[in-house]
């Protein structure tokens, strides 16, 4: 029995964009030039044609998994290490929004039909 629900969009591809970023792209332009990059050559000579076969852009986890692989990582440990690198912007987001009160943050849209701290309710 699997646990996980189905994927919703293929892993380093943005769901939500029409094209990969400025960034993205110059991203993988700089380090594909970088000494002899198996994966990131190979991704910056493919990318259209995988954009268009995923019908996604690709985003920085996808130059991000790239990089890794190149640079000798298992796959858990470039996943551990992309978490780490990404966890203090996450961490500064998370105190920007925290003036805002936990029911205001944005990644909550839960409507309660029992909510324990609805006093009009008692």
């Amino acid at each position: 029995m699997d646990i996980w629900p189905a994927r919703e969009h293929l892993p380093g591809f943005d769901p939500h964009g029409v094209s990969a970023p400025t960034t993205v792209v110059q991203l993988l332009t700089a380090l594909a030039g970088i000494g002899t990059p198996l994966c990131l050559g190979w991704l910056a000579e493919n990318r259209l044609e995988l954009e268009k076969l995923a019908g996604l852009p690709l985003n920085q986890a996808g130059v991000a998994a790239a990089a890794f692989v190149d640079l000798g990582f298992s796959p858990k440990e470039g996943e551990m290490l992309y978490l780490l690198l990404r966890l203090p912007g996450a961490a500064a987001h998370a105190l920007e929004q925290e003036a805002n009160g936990f029911r205001n943050f944005p990644f909550y849209a839960v409507d309660l039909t029992d909510d324990p701290d609805n006093k009009e309710a008692k």
